[in-house]
Parts: structure tokens; C-alpha cells; sequence
């Protein structure tokens, strides 16, 4: 669970009769992330395209990442000895099957450390010698101003809530170097070939 306090949601054109072809729900929230990280998410989803698609913008105010570590411990087995965020900005097109974007994800002095099985007190070679590989050579300490890509394959399976919040963490992961632009522009092209879809066009 990720908790979100101090929410209000607009919905926008909600309709279900009478809808024309240029119709769109638009889904508009702020909240404060652990109560501290103020975001503001933009969701816009035509009514009648047949790939279901829609624009997500979101935003992030400057925080101190460590706000995270409830979340990130549990959940990924992972610490944030460190790190300020000083600005994100996510703007990504989503459809029934993949979405492709790009995160301005600015930040410094970001340093983390595997857990074994989320215990902060368990300490082994591996974890040790797994964090000073991700933090000397994979994740990058500061980011000034790289644009990270954006990727994330559905799992249909899995509501649309999950499938926001994983583009998210798609585009963060891009911006922190713990993955590759190139490769996922290649996997993107991949799916598209694979699943006989048109580009997705920001235009």
C-alpha cells in the first residue's frame, strides 16, 4: 500500500451515453505521498479510441527521498540511505497493451542499500557487495539534467491503478541508470512488431 493523504480528484466529462468521437475522461488529482511529497497526477483517456488510450502527466515537488522508505522497504527490500528530489515531470501515452514516455527526474546525493529479505539489521556479503556495485557503478548519484525513457509492457491482468503507478516507476528507474534508454527503445519497437500495433505519436 501506498499511502496518499490530503487527495481531491476531479473527473471530467464522466459520461457513459450520447458520447462523440472526440470525447475524452479526464482525471485530475493532488495529494501528498507518506503525507509529505506533494504530486499532482493528469490522466485524459478518449472514450472511443480502440487501443484505450490516454496521456498521463505527472508531477512531483522537490522531497527528501527518504520519505520513501516505508514503502520501498517492504516492498523491494530496499533503503534510501539518501537522496533530495528536486523536480519530476512525467509525461507518458498509455494504451491496452504498453505505454511509452519520458521523466525529467532531477535529484541529488541518491545512495541506497539492498536489505536481505527487508531486514535492515541482516547484513551479508551480498547485499554488501551488490550495494557497492549499484552505488559505485549502476545508479547515479546525481542527476542534472538527463531525461529518462519511459516503458512498461501491461499486465492486462492487473487494474489500471497498478498500471500508472508501474510507468512511474518505469521512468524513475530509466532516470536513476538502473535502466537503459536504448534497450528499452528497442523493446518498445519489439512490441510494436510483435503485437502488429501502430507507434505511439506524441504529437
Amino acid at each position: 500500500t501506498i499511502p496518499i493523504t490530503r487527495m481531491t480528484v476531479r473527473l471530467i466529462a464522466l459520461k457513459n451515453y450520447n458520447i462523440k468521437p472526440n470525447d475524452s475522461l479526464s482525471i485530475q488529482a493532488t495529494g501528498y505521498l507518506m503525507d509529505t511529497a506533494w504530486i499532482r497526477l493528469r490522466v485524459k483517456e478518449s472514450y472511443t479510441d480502440t487501443l484505450a488510450g490516454f496521456l498521463m502527466t505527472m508531477r512531483v515537488k522537490p522531497v527528501d527521498l527518504t520519505v520513501l522508505n516505508p514503502v520501498l522497504i517492504p516492498l523491494a527490500s530496499l533503503k534510501l540511505e539518501s537522496g533530495y528530489l528536486d523536480t519530476l515531470n512525467l509525461r507518458a501515452i498509455g494504451r491496452e497493451y504498453l505505454s511509452l514516455g519520458e521523466m525529467q527526474m532531477l535529484y541529488h546525493d541518491l545512495k541506497v542499500r539492498f536489505l536481505k529479505d527487508g531486514n535492515e539489521t541482516r547484513k551479508t556479503f551480498g547485499t554488501g557487495l551488490m550495494n557497492f556495485i549499484a552505488n559505485t557503478f549502476v545508479i547515479r548519484k546525481n542527476n542534472t539534467s538527463r531525461t529518462g525513457n519511459v516503458f512498461f509492457i501491461r499486465d492486462r491482468g492487473k487494474s489500471a491503478i497498478n498500471f500508472l503507478i508501474k510507468i512511474a516507476m518505469s521512468g524513475m528507474a530509466s532516470s536513476a541508470g538502473v535502466k537503459r534508454n536504448k534497450k528499452m527503445i528497442r523493446q518498445y519497437k519489439k512490441e510494436l512488431e510483435k503485437r502488429n500495433l501502430p507507434p505511439i505519436d506524441f504529437e
